[in-house]
């Protein structure tokens, strides 16, 4: 209710949007929506940082997944 935004999410997927905020941190919130039976169980973690930090997050992530999954046991 904070940020007044609606999008649609299924439980344990990640989702990203883009919008442009006045702040950063991590929002706390929770589905605003009675959808289904594990509706109570929909926590929303919304994390606002700057699109510079997140696209160098989104390499490190791909790198060590990529790596990883490379690397022989």
């Amino acid at each position: 209710p904070m940020f007044f935004l609606k999008t649609d999410v299924m439980s344990g997927l990640m989702t990203v949007f883009s919008f442009n905020f006045d702040m950063l941190g991590l929002f706390f919130g929770q589905c605003s929506e009675i959808c289904g039976i594990n509706h109570s169980f929909m926590p929303i973690l919304v994390e606002i940082t700057l699109f510079d930090f997140f696209k160098l997050n989104l390499l490190t992530n791909w790198l060590f997944y990529f790596c990883w999954s490379k690397s022989k046991y």
